[in-house]
C-alpha cells in the first residue's frame, strides 16, 4: 500500500463512508485527482506491477466512462470506484449539510510545486478576477501561500485568501468541499480537480482567465 492513498484524506472519507472508525490501508492504489488522460500513466506509472494480479492490489480508478481514455486499451486492469469527493458529498447531506452560495465566488488558481514551477503574472489575473467576480475567496496552494509576492498580489486586489493545506492533511478534502459546495461560482485558469468537483456537486463551474 502506498502512502498516496492516505493524501488528500480520501482514505480517510471512504473509511467514514464504510462505518469505520478511522482510516485503513487499501489493497492497491487510489486515483488520486482528476486527469484528462489515462490515469494508469498519470498517477500509477510508478508502480508497474501494482493492477497485474488485481486478487491481490487493485488500481481504483474514478470513472470508466471518459473521453481521455479506455480502460480496454490500458494493459493493467482497474476497477471503477467513484471519486472519494463524491463519497464525501453523501456524507456531509445525511448530516444536514446543504450546498449554498455564502462564500460567493471562489478562484482557484493553477499551481505549480516545488518540483514542477509554474509561471505567471499572478497580480494581472488577480485584478482580472476582481474585475470579472469582484472580490472572492481564492484558494492558493499551502505554497503559494507562503510566497509574499503572490499572496500580496491576491490581498490587493481586494480578495480574501485562504488554503486547503498541505495534501496529507486528512482534512484537506474537507476543505475542498466546504469551498466548492459554498460557491457561488468555482473558476479556475485552468481545467482542474476542483473545477470538476464544483460541477459533480452541482455549484456553476468556469475555466477562464490568463495563465
Amino acid at each position: 500500500m502506498d502512502i498516496q492513498n492516505h493524501f488528500y484524506g480520501h482514505s480517510a472519507v471512504l473509511a467514514a463512508y464504510a462505518g469505520l472508525s478511522r482510516p485503513r490501508h487499501i489493497a492497491g492504489l487510489l486515483q488520486h485527482g482528476w486527469t484528462a488522460v489515462s490515469p494508469v500513466a498519470a498517477h500509477f506509472a510508478d508502480f508497474p506491477k501494482v493492477g497485474t494480479d488485481p486478487r491481490q492490489r487493485r488500481l481504483l480508478v474514478w470513472s470508466h466512462g471518459c473521453r481521455g481514455w479506455s480502460p480496454a486499451d490500458e494493459d493493467r486492469t482497474t476497477t471503477p470506484v467513484g471519486a472519494p469527493v463524491l463519497y464525501l458529498e453523501a456524507l456531509l447531506r445525511a448530516q444536514g449539510w446543504t450546498p449554498s452560495e455564502r462564500l460567493g465566488p471562489v478562484f482557484v488558481p493553477f499551481h505549480g510545486t516545488r518540483l514542477v514551477r509554474v509561471t505567471g503574472a499572478h497580480a494581472d489575473l488577480a485584478r482580472q478576477v476582481a474585475k470579472v467576480d469582484g472580490p472572492s475567496t481564492v484558494c492558493l496552494h499551502h505554497e503559494d501561500m507562503t510566497d509574499p509576492e503572490i499572496t500580496t498580489a491576491w490581498r490587493d486586489a481586494g480578495h480574501t485568501l485562504v488554503t486547503a493545506g498541505r495534501r496529507d492533511d486528512p482534512h484537506f478534502l474537507l476543505r475542498i468541499m466546504q469551498l466548492v459546495g459554498n460557491a457561488s461560482r468555482v473558476s479556475s485558469n485552468r481545467l482542474s480537480t476542483a473545477v470538476l468537483y464544483a460541477a459533480a456537486v452541482g455549484t456553476p463551474a468556469a475555466v477562464w482567465g490568463t495563465r
